[in-house]
């Protein structure tokens, strides 16, 4: 069974579905294939993961617990870009591309909490939906996490959802969060079934030609499989294509971790904080103009450029914020050890 504490391949595949969705965002429509590819398995992943490392709350401690850790980042990241619009919009640091949106579009972006709809003249917030969709994803887990028919209870939500959609966007991405709750059940059962004691390279293989396979079948289409909007290539083989695609993801991780430490060392940070890297992302996503920066410097305006500046500036906060919490942590052991010698002493 899957144990408390960080588990080192779950980290690592993390981070690699983290580089997959600021690649699936970044990367311009002509490199439609691209896109294709990341969307296949990232964000289904991290719902997945969640759900592999779920268990039954009671649901005072779940909502807690769970408020803390998804809805404060949404609020604070919101409030982080509503407050850089303000300052950039009311000084003389204009930048052409940056913060063309005013600080009212935003305030209702991060009210409505729509991922990349337009809905009712109000523009998306962006990739922290996942945030929202998270928060209330694990609430109905939560409820259905134990029931016999827990399947049929999720499929029929996210049927409902799929159905809704085209018609009527529900705020706070509700309709997504039905839908992510399909995909944490199926890491429910991959904790229950062992996953981590399955990750052999003939089910590894034989998930990579499903997935493979999937791939080439749904290539051409010009939709993405979206959980943010909805958006389905075809459904159930969307659905085949995300666990397989998972399970792959899984298998080069472990495969990583075990046998390439140090590298798996290198990464592992990305994946651990990988919400810290989804918000300020999200920051250069909808603030930053990196082509007109670019163009400052002397460069090119390659999307590629755009991929590194956000993995950088992505990695830079993560560095910042480990720091501040190692700090933190060292403060507490030293006022520990005082407390410990002055008791001695006594």
């Amino acid at each position: 069974m899957i144990k408390r504490g960080r588990i080192g391949y779950i980290d690592v595949a993390r981070a690699i579905a983290m580089f997959a969705i600021i690649l699936g965002h970044v990367v311009p429509p002509e490199r439609h294939s691209i896109a294709h590819i990341c969307f296949t398995f990232h964000v289904p992943l991290f719902f997945i993961v969640s759900g592999l490392l779920s268990h039954k709350y009671d649901w005072d401690t779940l909502i807690k617990k769970r408020f803390r850790s998804l809805i404060i980042p949404y609020l604070i990241t919101s409030l982080i870009i509503i407050l850089m619009v303000f300052v950039v919009r009311h000084s003389f640091l204009r930048i052409p591309g940056f913060a063309d949106r005013s600080v009212a579009s935003w305030i209702m972006s991060a009210w409505f909490g729509s991922g990349s709809l337009t809905v009712f003249g109000i523009k998306p917030i962006g990739a922290i939906w996942f945030l929202l969709a998270m928060f209330f994803g694990l609430l109905f887990l939560n409820l259905i996490i134990d029931k016999k028919g827990r399947f049929i209870y999720a499929t029929a939500v996210m049927l409902i959802a799929y159905a809704i959609a085209p018609h009527f966007w529900v705020p706070l991405s509700l309709l997504s969060a039905a839908a992510a709750t399909f995909f944490m059940l199926i890491g429910v059962k991959m904790k229950e079934i062992g996953i981590e004691k399955k990750i052999r390279w003939p089910i590894v293989l034989a998930s990579f030609m499903i997935w493979l396979a999937v791939l080439i079948v749904t290539i051409d289409s010009p939709k993405l499989f979206s959980i943010v909007e909805l958006s389905f290539t075809n459904l159930p083989l969307d659905i085949i294509a995300a666990i397989a695609g998972t399970i792959v993801v899984f298998g080069i991780s472990a495969f990583l971790d075990k046998y390439l430490k140090k590298l798996a060392n290198f990464i592992k940070p990305f994946g651990e904080y990988s919400l810290i890297a989804l918000c300020t992302h999200l920051i250069a996503l909808g603030l930053i103009p990196w082509y007109n920066l670019f163009r400052f410097v002397g460069l090119a305006p390659k999307w590629y450029f755009a991929l590194i500046g956000h993995v950088f500036w992505c990695v830079c906060w993560i560095l910042i914020i480990r720091f501040f919490k190692f700090r933190k942590q060292y403060k507490k052991e030293l006022a520990a050890t005082h407390t410990a010698c002055e008791k001695a002493k006594k």
